[in-house]
């Protein structure tokens, strides 16, 4: 049986996008979103009530320079991609995290014309050409 990762999250964007850098000319970028997701469920004594999750993203290669310059915080959006554990060490402790790998954003943030983007930017019609074939592949991943 073949294994399966893919996550689709729907929610608003909890921070503005954050880059950094991969290599050391600036050719590699990494930007990172955060997302919360709303969901309402019934308690024992009935009443509905509402839960938050929230979940870090990270978007590679060419897709994660739009995403820098179109979406901020508020932003409604659909990510799809698939979870990725990190494992590091912080003070002599193993540590880990699982972030969602982005491999495509809907968002009508994408589509601000370049007056309401973040400073510099393209045009809407620029950005839906992009945007189908702003996958990353896996060879864009630095890991």
């Amino acid at each position: 049986m073949a294994n399966v990762n893919t996550v689709t999250v729907s929610g608003n964007l909890t921070r503005d996008p954050e880059t950094r850098w991969t290599a050391e000319d600036g050719s590699s970028s990494i930007v990172s979103i955060g997302i919360a997701v709303n969901r309402s469920r019934k308690n024992g004594e009935g009443e509905y009530v509402d839960e938050v999750s929230f979940f870090d993203i990270d978007v590679f290669g060419a897709f994660a320079n739009l995403v820098a310059r179109k979406l901020r915080k508020g932003d409604a959006a659909v990510v799809n991609g698939r979870l990725e554990q990190q494992r590091y060490e912080k003070d002599g402790e193993a540590k880990s995290q699982v972030k969602i790998v982005a491999t495509q954003i809907d968002s009508p943030g994408l589509f601000r014309s370049k007056d309401e983007d973040n400073g510099k930017g393209e045009t809407a019609a620029v950005a839906a050409e992009t945007m189908p074939t702003a996958t990353p592949s896996d060879d864009d991943i630095p890991f």
